[in-house]
């Protein structure tokens, strides 16, 4: 733990402005500003500035993405045959670079990266950068060296002076994750990084990227939920994908959906780029008949092989399910104002009038001095339709104190709601 330094001013009333001195380490490291004033109001602020202590004798070597340790972005190709992680950074030096080297030491050659970096600093001893250079159109070139080890020979930009004598120049190059690492693609990647300055001076340092080994997320479509009430009165089409917010795309290919230890034969829609699976309403009427809940299974994998499953339950019921409860109400309402709620179903509700004049929404969320209150939305309207309509007229006293200003009471399937009836 390194030790605080502690420099403190007080100006005098006409003062705005202050200078104080530090002095840098000795050696290159990583320091912390940490300014604290106080004005005459007592009123405080406080700011804090990382600090970077350079030594000016070696060239100055900058990664900026991806970060070190990091699962890199990947761009890949349309056909999924390659995927490409783009380095980039820059050198900073008061004389310019010359040279700039990446060499990737496999795992096969040895799990202890300390040993890996023996290795890679031995190579680079027994090698002459000016052998590989690249050539003036090419941004990188690969070299194959002893023992699997890889050399990219990186192209730096011309100079650009940013300040205090320093020169910078930038980089990017391209690797092929798919291609460019033989049985390794899915493997942590390390680097042991050469700069190397006019002079002859070299900076070395070490380089990983992060294996990616996340799995996919499945998004189903439908069903909507990991159990969902169907009918069988028309074919019901299971449909998902999947996706990841990093790393390597998903293998369409692999794209999967079983029921009962058996792989069903679906499609990938290329339009919508999901993969779906037609059950027959033959199939949904007998499910229904012997009260069978199927079980299915949807299973994705991306280019590397790392794979997820979800599991889903259809439960058969022709009966009309509830979609979904909306309200016209406005945001705000008045002592007395009804409010409206409208019960979207998934086919039209037979009932009469009469049949559900005791039919009611229960309410949450409302509050009536300091406890909660229940309230009931009673039926007002919509037999013989899709959409039953329901009402509630606020009592004084009534208020709610969440964002959400009228719940519904969740069913047991989801989060839709549910009707009561007395």
């Amino acid at each position: 733990e390194r030790s605080a330094r502690v420099k403190k001013y007080t100006p005098s009333s006409t003062e705005r402005d202050v200078r104080l001195s530090f002095t840098a380490p000795d050696s290159p490291q990583g320091m912390y500003l940490v300014c604290y004033v106080k004005d005459v109001y007592e009123k405080t602020t406080t700011k804090v500035q990382l600090i970077t202590v350079t030594d000016a004798t070696a060239p100055i070597l900058h990664i900026a993405s991806p970060a070190n340790n990091s699962i890199p972005e990947v761009t890949m190709s349309s056909d999924s045959k390659s995927a490409t992680v783009t380095i980039k950074g820059q050198t900073l030096d008061t004389s310019g670079c010359t040279y700039l080297e990446f060499l990737w030491v496999p795992n096969s050659f040895n799990k202890d990266n300390n040993k890996k970096a023996e290795k890679a600093n031995a190579v680079f001893n027994s090698i002459s950068s000016s052998e590989y250079a690249p050539q003036s159109e090419d941004n990188a070139k690969q070299s194959l060296l002893e023992n699997g080890i890889k050399l990219w020979s990186v192209k730096l930009g011309p100079e650009e002076t940013v300040g205090n004598g320093y020169k910078k120049q930038s980089f990017n190059f391209d690797i092929d994750l798919l291609n460019d690492f033989g049985t390794e693609k899915n493997e942590e990647k390390f680097f042991v990084v050469r700069v190397t300055r006019k002079d002859g001076k070299q900076t070395i340092q070490q380089y990983k990227l992060s294996a990616d080994n996340l799995p996919p997320v499945i998004k189903s479509i439908t069903p909507e939920a990991k159990t969902q009430i169907v009918e069988s009165n028309e074919d019901y089409v299971l449909e998902f994908y999947a996706e990841k917010t990093n790393g390597v795309a998903i293998d369409t290919s692999e794209y999967k959906i079983y029921q009962s230890g058996t792989t069903l034969q679906g499609e990938f829609d290329s339009s919508r780029k999901t993969y779906k699976y037609t059950i027959p309403k033959t199939t949904l009427e007998e499910w229904e008949i012997k009260t069978e809940k199927p079980v299915f299974i949807f299973e994705a994998a991306d280019i590397f092989g790392n794979s997820v499953s979800s599991q889903y339950t259809l439960i058969i019921n022709n009966l009309p399910q509830l979609k979904s409860i909306t309200s016209p109400a406005p945001q705000n309402c008045k002592l007395g104002q009804e409010i409206q709620i409208n019960a979207n179903f998934s086919s039209a509700i037979t009932l009469t009038d009469d049949e559900l004049k005791d039919s009611y929404i229960l309410l949450t969320n409302i509050k009536n001095g300091s406890s909660e209150k229940e309230c009931k939305a009673v039926y007002k309207s919509g037999a013989g339709s899709q959409t039953i309509i329901f009402e509630y007229t606020p009592e004084e006293g009534d208020y709610t104190d969440t964002e959400e200003y009228v719940g519904v009471k969740c069913s047991a399937q989801g989060e839709l709601g549910q009707i009561y009836k007395s």
